[in-house]
């Protein structure tokens, strides 16, 4: 058996999923013959394949990645040597390393330990000076 990945699936999207197919996603899962056996539902959960989790994260991430490097080609960010990764699709390892490769040699990436707390707090510190931020 190869590994898994779990994810919680929010009650709205299964709503959403119902009302523009009909069905809950639990029920719909059977049919998708290309992915019978790498994905299960488990009450408000999905466990996925590592290897289907990865072909799904992949785009995202080197989207991430492209925009970081066309970040680092504006002028106004030339002096920024820092990249703060924070929010919760930076809990990825998958997203932390696709990142860390991308930050130029230069420069430092830091992943704090409790992402969730560092938003809250990084928007309490932007409220405060909102000139903090040079780019998103």
């Amino acid at each position: 058996m190869s590994e898994r990945v779990t994810f919680k699936v929010p009650a709205a999207l299964n709503e959403i999923f119902k009302a523009k197919y009909g069905k809950d996603i639990k029920d719909h899962l059977p049919s998708l013959a290309k992915y019978k056996d790498k994905i299960t539902w488990l009450t408000d959960k999905i466990r996925i394949e590592a290897d289907v989790a990865k072909c799904l994260f992949k785009d995202a991430c080197d989207q991430a990645s492209k925009h970081l490097a066309s970040l680092y080609l504006k002028d106004e960010v030339k002096g920024i040597d820092t990249v703060l990764m924070v929010g919760g699709f930076s809990e990825s390892p998958m997203l932390q390393k696709r990142i860390q490769e991308s930050v130029p040699q230069d420069k430092k990436c830091t992943i704090p330990k409790d992402l969730g707390q560092a938003v809250l707090k990084g928007a309490v510190i932007f409220g405060h000076n909102p000139l903090i931020i040079e780019a998103r």
